[in-house]
């Protein structure tokens, strides 16, 4: 399972077509004063616009979220976001080949 960059600074994610597995672990990281359980929703405290369902880790520390799916003549596609876990409240995005930014929470809100 490889990750990829989305087009227009989307940031960091997989997709994967059809049935393909995706391999995860299933851990309650706690980030910014929340415990994130697999299979649920979240905005990860204002992270994102709206709540994704997180689906658990890859590699050392990178959370996985489920962004939403797309279907054709083709088959089907499913999108995931990947966000860097660096600290309880630190993350990290990469939005292109070399080039991500970090997060902080502090005082109620990332910045």
């Amino acid at each position: 399972m490889e990750t990829i960059l989305y087009s227009h600074s989307g940031g960091e994610g997989i997709i994967l077509e059809n049935d393909a597995p995706l391999l995860v672990r299933k851990e309650n990281p706690f980030v910014a004063g929340e415990i994130l359980i697999p299979g649920t929703s979240t905005s990860m405290s204002g992270y994102f616009k709206h709540s994704l369902e997180f689906c658990g880790v890859i590699n050392e520390n990178d959370l996985v979220f489920f962004i939403g799916e797309d279907s054709d003549l083709l088959g089907s596609k499913r999108y995931y976001q990947v966000v860097h876990l660096i600290s309880e409240n630190r993350l990290f995005s990469m939005f292109s080949h070399g080039a991500g930014r970090d997060f902080n929470f502090i005082n109620g809100k990332w910045k």
